[in-house]
């Protein structure tokens, strides 16, 4: 072992020994810790492009580096550099995690694809003056593992399908790339679907669902519900309240760190309780018509009222609409789906819930002027998925006369929110997506006017830090998700942010 090797193993090791102590010692329980981890936590987003982009550069400068020595000894510079950098990456990414509550399989995928590119990247640096074939391999080695990490990463923020889903048709089928799933949608006319899953989506959802699986457990189907996650125990058991550990955490102390929904979210009401009690100790069927219910006691038939039933002339409760009836406008929805190239889901069997507008494949020829074209039909749509077309301020004029909208997805278009005081005139709107817009801090006002709005995404626009905490103490009920990053580059593919399409 030579005298100038003995320094790289020391360093190598303990490059190594801290990402895995790192990952391994620290818990990432899923309750938010707070404290002095939180600042360095929020440096991750800024430091983990850092060892991202010089890892890139290692082996441009390789290959030029074969004719011009200068090039070869700068990628061992650079390699280093790389090295402290993910270290540093993996350090702010597991005090995030800790400080703020995170968890789930995208996360622990992060997490250990981003210690093992430490481990790659230790193990290059290590052999580098060593072992050409060596060093060969482990370089390559840390860039797939690169590619990976930054992928779980991304679909942490931006969905999982956020890089497959803009792939041509004829590449996903020649390397068998499945589709992300549609979500789920229940059909209102039921206990579960008129009543129950809003509960879910309104508490539990955002912690429980597609991007994000506290304590390994998902939501986000109703097969699901009925499952374990890291406990193992089940969360519902169907008629036994006593065996259902979904109903046994809402009723902990709010101060208890199990409680569900965490400590500092939104306690579900007393009579969302006794309404998801009720509904377990019937059986929990996701069949159960809201008809069907004769012998409820007073206070269940009161809240199956509030959640979008009203008693008919022979005390039977009875559907009431969200929406007009569509039904005389199937001609032209099928004339525009075909003209612009979009689709007009239905949200249910039932006209009266409304439609849902999807854009998606089309983004590139969808602009303002295909979205006033769909005016006639303004009045029938509660959903709206126009992430990444090329809609701008003055398409946010035309969408102020969509008042139903319940769900809008502006992620990734040219906005800027010169108009976005237009949206206030959206009554019911409780989900706002502006990730990767050039929205800033000027806006904010304007969406604090929105009282319904319960979850608003500001991921990668030009808000601050500072605007979402004065955007927070104005709407302390809607959940912002907000990184004070840099805005991204507009107009790109659309992500996969689920839709929930049952009554909210």
């Amino acid at each position: 072992m030579t005298a100038s090797f003995l320094p790289r193993l020391i360093l190598a090791t303990l490059a190594i020994a801290s990402s895995l102590g790192a990952a391994y010692l620290v818990p990432l329980d899923g309750v938010a810790h707070g404290g002095g981890f939180r600042l360095l936590g929020r440096l991750h987003p800024l430091l983990v492009h850092f060892p991202l982009g010089l890892l890139l550069l290692v082996p441009v400068l390789e290959w030029f580096g074969r004719r011009r020595l200068g090039l070869n000894e700068a990628a061992g510079f650079v390699l280093g550099l790389a090295l402290i950098g993910s270290v540093a990456a993996v350090f702010a990414g597991v005090a995030l995690a800790f400080s703020d509550g995170h968890e789930g399989e995208l996360l622990s995928n992060h997490l250990w694809g981003g210690t093992a590119v430490t481990i790659c990247a230790a193990l290059a640096w290590l052999v580098r003056e060593r072992s050409t074939w060596l060093y060969r391999g482990a370089l390559f080695t840390t860039v797939v593992v690169l590619g990976w990490a930054a992928h779980q990463g991304g679909s942490m923020t931006h969905g999982a399908d956020y890089l497959i889903e803009p792939l041509p048709a004829i590449v996903k089928r020649t390397f068998n790339i499945r589709e992300t799933p549609a979500p789920e949608t229940y059909a209102t006319d039921t206990v579960f679907g008129s009543a129950i899953h809003p509960i879910f989506e309104k508490h539990c959802l955002a912690c429980h669902g597609v991007e994000k699986q506290k304590g390994e457990y998902r939501m986000d189907s109703f097969a699901a519900l009925f499952a374990g996650g890291k406990s193992g125990k089940p969360a519902i058991t169907a008629g036994e309240l006593s065996q259902s550990e979904l109903v046994r955490r809402m009723l902990l102390d709010p101060s208890d760190e199990k409680v569900m929904p965490p400590r500092k979210k939104t306690r579900p009401t007393a009579g969302e309780v006794a309404l998801l009690r009720w509904w377990i100790k019937q059986g929990a069927s996701r069949e159960l018509m809201v008809a069907a219910v004769k012998d409820a006691p007073a206070e269940i038939a009161s809240l199956l009222a509030a959640h979008g039933q009203a008693e008919g002339s022979a005390g039977e409760p009875v559907y009431v609409a969200r929406v007009g009836n569509y039904e005389s406008l199937q001609g032209e929805i099928v004339r525009l789906e075909r003209e612009l190239g979009i689709k007009l889901v239905p949200v249910s069997r039932q006209p009266g819930d409304g439609l849902i507008l999807r854009a998606r494949g089309v983004e590139h020829r969808f602009g303002d002027a295909e979205l006033a074209k769909l005016a006639p039909l303004a009045p029938f749509i509660v959903q709206a998925e126009l992430a990444g077309t090329r809609v701008t301020d003055q398409g946010l004029v035309t969408l102020k006369s969509f008042t139903q909208l319940e769900r809008l997805h502006l992620e990734r278009t040219a906005i800027t929110g010169s108009t976005v005081n237009e949206l206030k005139a959206l009554a019911r709107l409780n989900y706002l997506n502006l990730c990767s817009t050039g929205v800033s801090d000027d806006q904010l006002p304007a969406l604090a006017e929105l009282p319904s709005l319960r979850r608003v995404y500001l991921f990668g626009s030009r808000v601050s830090l500072r605007g979402v905490e004065t955007l927070r103490a104005k709407l302390p009920r809607c959940e912002i998700g907000s990184v004070a990053l840099p805005p991204l580059q507009l107009a790109s593919p659309p992500s996969g942010e689920p839709d929930v399409s049952t009554k909210l």
